[in-house]
């Protein structure tokens, strides 16, 4: 194994959900207690990662394109678009089937 599998391994990344977001500010996502590991990559723009209101955890950290998160399983965070917006609950749809 590579040492980014090894990484994986031990952060028992669980099931992957994949989304792509774009949005314009103000914006903010609230990520609950995950059952598994939290990736982040900032495309375009910048954008925070900021402990949930009320929860212990670390500064807020600015984040710019190319940047990339891994944030280990159960850590709850929030990406948003400044610290101190107002978050909505991050809940990931299944996409929609094509249609010919």
């Amino acid at each position: 194994m590579d040492v980014l599998a090894d990484v994986l391994t031990a952060l028992r990344a669980g099931t992957p959900v994949a989304a792509h977001t774009e949005a314009h500010a103000p914006w903010g996502l609230r990520f609950d207690h995950t059952t598994g590991a939290a990736f982040h990559v900032v495309l375009d723009g910048t954008a925070w990662l900021t402990p949930l209101p009320g929860e212990p955890g670390f500064e807020p950290v600015e984040l710019g394109a190319g940047d990339v998160v891994l944030l280990g399983r159960g850590v709850p965070h929030a990406m948003t678009s400044a610290p101190g917006v107002a978050l909505v609950a991050f809940r990931p749809t299944r996409p929609s089937p094509a249609t010919p």
